[in-house]
């Protein structure tokens, strides 16, 4: 019995051991996640109601290496497109830095975001005028909570809750129904996003 006991003991060690392995200082890990969202919506008038629909698609792959043992520094980029009455997109180029927490199968983990977003503001209604808002850009931060699934000794399935601020002005002038915008048109947009992502990352 005691035999058996020192036996399981090893095992759990090395299979615990193998999983920091995943996370020490000199690796890399190279992940990829997204979203997909559908969302229908009805209203207007009862004499003439209406009825639109809006699908989200988001990918995000990113790149990491480890600078110290279960820290991480990378890059990632989000590309989102959706489609409702008029389609658009969006991506964000963020840092990525992220802390593992000490577990066997399930290593959580915190994560902090900076970097820069596009956006695309086609197709949105500016006071009673149908406008093309055009492009704007600009700086973002934000960051995240989430766990890492080990399903094998080097690939987790990964599941995140991310917050994104970001502080964005117009640098090309879109058009109205009356001409087009000058370009000293002042825009500015403060944007506030919370996301949920499933992926999954392979550590090399």
């Amino acid at each position: 019995m005691k035999h058996k006991i020192i036996v399981i003991s090893l095992m759990a060690l090395f299979a615990w051991t193998s999983l920091q392995a995943q996370t020490e200082k000199g690796r890399f890990i190279l992940g990829a996640s997204g979203s997909i969202d559908v969302s229908n919506a009805k209203g207007g008038l009862s004499t003439a109601p209406s009825k639109t629909s809006n699908t989200t698609i988001l990918i995000k792959p990113e790149v990491g290496y480890f600078l110290l043992d279960d820290f991480s520094v990378g890059i990632s980029v989000s590309v989102l497109g959706y489609t409702s009455g008029d389609s658009s997109a969006h991506a964000d180029f963020l840092s990525e830095v992220k802390y593992f927490f000490t577990g066997s199968k399930i290593r959580p983990f915190v994560k902090a975001n900076v970097g820069y977003k596009y956006k695309d503001f086609a197709g949105m209604y500016w006071p009673k005028i149908r406008m093309s808002l055009s492009d704007a850009q600009g700086f973002a931060f934000g960051g995240g909570v989430g766990g890492a699934f080990f399903v094998r000794d080097n690939i987790s399935v990964d599941l995140s809750l991310n917050y994104l601020h970001s502080s964005l002005k117009r640098f090309y002038a879109g058009y109205t129904s009356s001409g087009t915008v000058k370009n000293n048109n002042p825009l500015r947009a403060n944007m506030d996003e919370i996301k949920v992502f499933v992926g999954f990352s392979v550590y090399l």
